[in-house]
């Protein structure tokens, strides 16, 4: 369900409910941006979202890159996304 969730980009009203989220969630320190929420058992930050009645959860780096090259997002092209 998480391909599809990328497959096409979500509704506006979405889109400012998770950038809200990953600021919430997330702390500065210097010029990385650290996820602060949940992990999976990997250690890979996660989130999740109901879609179309469903229930998914997303990689954060995944969705951070996903937002920022849709030119919703605030991060600038030229960072470094890592899932670590």
């Amino acid at each position: 369900m998480a391909a599809a969730f990328f497959s096409s980009f979500p509704p506006d009203q979405l889109v400012v409910k998770l950038e809200a989220v990953l600021g919430e969630k997330s702390e500065l320190v210097g010029l990385c941006c650290l996820w602060t929420g949940e992990t999976d058992r990997y250690g890979y930050g996660v989130h999740r979202v109901v879609v179309s009645g469903k229930r998914i959860k997303l990689k954060v780096h995944r969705l951070k890159y996903y937002l920022c090259d849709s030119g919703h997002s605030a991060l600038q092209r030229n960072f470094h996304i890592s899932h670590l």
